[in-house]
């Protein structure tokens, strides 16, 4: 009678978990939801609700950090990223955004060496080779720049923002020609970025193809890019 009892106890306890895991989970997404809604306050509410019932979800601790990021609650934030890194030290998602964090406010050796963590545990993500590409170029590490933007290249190929930084890593490491065909490619991605025009048109320049850079750098002041005309003026006249 004694086990019955105990057992019976034990089940309703296991039930008692799910319960709260499955209510958990239920709260987790709608916060998911709200924030890409952009409904900020409403996300927060439900990912509070979510780690009252599972407090050991790292997941819901990066979710809620990336919602107080977005509403500039920086320390906030950092102290999510870092409570999900310590329920889950192999947490690849954690780290890149704790990276992307500190890359905001400009501390790069510190994000690169959380962006070195993410790829260890994530290396598939093209986003955190960009970001370390992105930090490595404010550290004047162009040839690691570049080595990081090939990789986010190979890994989402359709985003022309990759090819975009690409093309200025081989600008400032002055290989205008791989820049004028990284920066073709992103034309014929998207014919109407206004910045692809300005660069194509000044790395043409740089290879004494001064007719053509300048009508390039034209096509860019009529998409409404305002530099474009003070490059004209500089370059063209």
């Amino acid at each position: 009678m004694n086990r019955q009892k105990l057992l019976l106890s034990l089940l309703s306890f296991l039930i008692y978990i799910h319960s709260l895991h499955s209510q958990a989970t239920d709260s987790f997404s709608q916060g998911v939801s709200k924030l890409d809604e952009g409904n900020y306050k409403e996300a927060i509410q439900e990912f509070n609700k979510a780690i009252k019932l599972d407090p050991k979800n790292p997941d819901t601790h990066s979710a809620r950090g990336s919602v107080k990021f977005e509403t500039k609650d920086y320390e906030g934030a950092l102290v999510d990223y870092d409570k999900a890194i310590a329920l889950d030290p192999e947490n690849g998602n954690a780290y890149l955004l704790r990276g992307i964090l500190k890359y905001a406010f400009n501390q790069n050796k510190e994000a690169i060496a959380d962006f070195d963590h993410a790829i260890l545990y994530d290396p598939k993500t093209a986003e955190t080779y960009a970001f370390r590409a992105k930090a490595k170029e404010r550290l004047s590490d162009f040839a690691g720049a570049l080595t990081d933007i090939d990789l986010a290249v190979q890994l989402d190929p359709d985003d022309d923002s990759h090819l975009v930084f690409r093309c200025r890593t081989k600008n400032n490491l002055e290989d205008n020609e791989g820049a004028i065909a990284d920066y073709s490619k992103v034309i014929q991605l998207t014919p109407e970025i206004p910045d692809a025009y300005l660069f194509l048109g000044l790395s043409k320049i740089f290879l004494e193809k001064k007719e053509t850079g300048c009508l390039d750098l034209s096509k860019s002041g009529e998409l409404g890019f305002e530099k474009a005309y003070e490059a004209i003026k500089e370059f063209c006249n």
